[in-house]
């Protein structure tokens, strides 16, 4: 029988695990069936809705049973340097929505400084009023009908009633702000964390489904240089070095390479990872993916679109498995591909996902995003 690395003190609760290593203590937990009727209904390939998946997520928590005399006790489990360390690396306080409505009724203008980033403040007084200081949200009007937005909107003192859905695409992923629309796509600031004061810049095509989204840089400079292209540049960064410019967005695409993960964008995800705990690869390629998400999207076959779906089920089930041990970044990778595809068969297992993942990381801000923007989608199909 192949040996546990973690012995004795396994904590691990996945039951293949158990099964593959601490027989004895899969037995106790499931008298040896493995998956209780229950689960084997609601999560395996025989599935029957994607509410029934949502349903098993918000299910109350079976009861604990008793652990056998080799699993570790919780207070083993909870003095363990090497877990808590990695559960602190993992996740970050945050506040709630709740304390942060409060905070945000107690100073009005509050909102408007979590959602300005400073490089949207800096190129405004020192970019855009100069380049056009009629119409400053028009200053880049001149190439593919360009407008400044979102944030660019509040600066130039329109009253917004809800800025999270200001120029809020159907397909902008709760990590983006879009500032700059075009007539090919559209740039936004990006954040990770909804906590980071300084976010990078992504692009991302004008597609119904599956945008193509791809790191710029980190400044609204490098943004122009991308949409205007190196001549073009020249006209409104007449102090800059286009060629240094592009020199600091190969930088930044690089940097950013090293530390993304995932596979459901150019973009990637980031969470902290602690001796190799905080995210693990789906069990599915980027093109396995797409093509299961797009064959449910146009195909006419009930029976492809059924095998397809039970298959993105199963993932969930993956997904919530590495919840449980720690890796919380697969729940957001997988959440970012239904998100992208767009398409009802799989809004709700997107926004299980999602929010679970947020959640455990203290992202609390996204899962408000989130949840707001599938309502836009809603509303835009009636």
């Amino acid at each position: 029988m192949p040996a546990c690395k973690h012995g004795k003190n396994c904590y691990r609760k996945n039951l293949e695990h158990l099964k593959e290593f601490h027989p004895d203590r899969h037995d106790q937990m499931t008298g040896g069936t493995g998956l209780d009727k229950k689960e084997e209904d609601t999560v395996g390939g025989g599935a029957k809705s994607e509410e029934a998946i949502e349903k098993w997520f918000k299910a109350a928590p079976k009861k604990r049973q008793k652990p056998s005399a080799k699993a570790p006790k919780k207070e083993e489990r909870e003095n363990d340097p090497k877990v808590q360390n990695l559960i602190d690396a993992v996740t970050a306080e945050s506040p709630s929505p709740k304390a942060k409505k409060a905070k945000i009724e107690e100073n009005p203008n509050e909102v408007n400084s979590e959602w300005i980033p400073e490089i949207a403040r800096r190129f405004w007084e020192e970019r855009a009023k100069i380049l056009n200081p009629e119409a400053p949200l028009d200053c880049l009007s001149s190439v593919k009908s360009a407008r400044l937005a979102g944030p660019f909107r509040i600066l130039n003192g329109e009253k917004v009633e809800d800025p999270v859905l200001l120029d809020r695409f159907l397909t902008d992923l709760p990590e983006m702000q879009t500032f700059l629309t075009h007539s090919g796509g559209r740039y936004a600031f990006w954040r990770d964390d909804p906590k980071t004061k300084e976010p990078f810049i992504v692009h991302a095509e004008s597609r119904e489904f599956f945008p193509k989204l791809e790191v710029v840089g980190d400044r609204i400079e490098h943004a122009i240089v991308h949409l205007c292209g190196r001549e073009k540049a020249s006209e409104f960064l007449p102090s800059e070095d286009v060629g240094n410019i592009l020199k600091e967005m190969k930088v930044f695409k690089a940097k950013r390479n090293k530390i993304k993960l995932g596979s459901s964008h150019d973009v990637g995800i980031w969470v902290s990872v602690v001796e190799d705990r905080g995210y693990r690869p789906l069990a599915y390629s980027a093109k396995e993916m797409k093509k299961m998400l797009e064959t449910i999207r146009k195909t006419e076959d009930e029976a492809l679109k059924k095998k397809f779906m039970q298959n993105i089920t199963r993932e969930l089930n993956n997904v919530h498995i590495a919840n449980d041990e720690i890796d919380f970044g697969t729940g957001i990778e997988f959440g970012h591909w239904l998100f992208l595809a767009n398409i009802p068969q799989v809004e709700n297992m997107c926004k299980v996902s999602l929010t679970t993942s947020y959640k455990l990381l203290g992202r609390h801000s996204h899962i408000e995003t989130l949840e707001k923007t599938l309502k836009l989608r809603k509303s835009v199909s009636l």
